[in-house]
């Protein structure tokens, strides 16, 4: 197993309820490990298995859900 971390914010993330929507979706996403969001600076980070998914899967789920990370 190689465990990865990767870490972006949010942009324009704007309540609790947006970041357990961005938490629900990453949590569908095979081999991510754990999710921490902040819902007052949209800072996300995301440790996930490299074996099973990659950076680019895990932010093209962000995307898909219509924000913006930088």
């Amino acid at each position: 197993m190689a465990v990865n971390e990767v870490t972006f914010t949010v942009r324009e993330l704007q309540s609790e309820d947006e970041s357990r929507r961005i938490r629900t979706e990453l949590e569908n996403v095979e081999g991510v490990m754990g999710i921490e969001v902040d819902d007052e600076s949209g800072e996300t980070t995301i440790r996930f298995d490299h074996d099973l998914t990659s950076e680019e899967a895990v932010t093209r789920a962000v995307h898909d859900l219509g924000y913006e990370i930088e």
